[in-house]
């Protein structure tokens, strides 16, 4: 049987540094503009990744899509 031993490093990576990454790209994503009328839609993509803690599984990449109206009464 293989037990794969993860450093602190990695474990540092994939509980903290991926999603803080990601946490700050989804903004730099997002395609909306910077004085928005009202009534404007703006849209973006934003990804959600997960490491599985189970040996073999690999790592589910989800896409977020981001849909924002700005209006008047909403």
């Amino acid at each position: 049987m293989h037990v794969r031993k993860i450093t602190q490093r990695a474990a540092f990576m994939k509980h903290f540094f991926l999603p803080a990454l990601t946490a700050v790209a989804l903004p730099a994503l997002s395609l909306q503009f910077a004085h928005a009328e009202p009534g404007d839609f703006s849209l973006g993509l934003g990804v959600a990744i997960s490491e599985s803690p189970y040996a073999g599984v690999g790592t589910q990449v989800n896409p977020i899509p981001l849909i924002k109206y700005e209006g008047e009464r909403f």
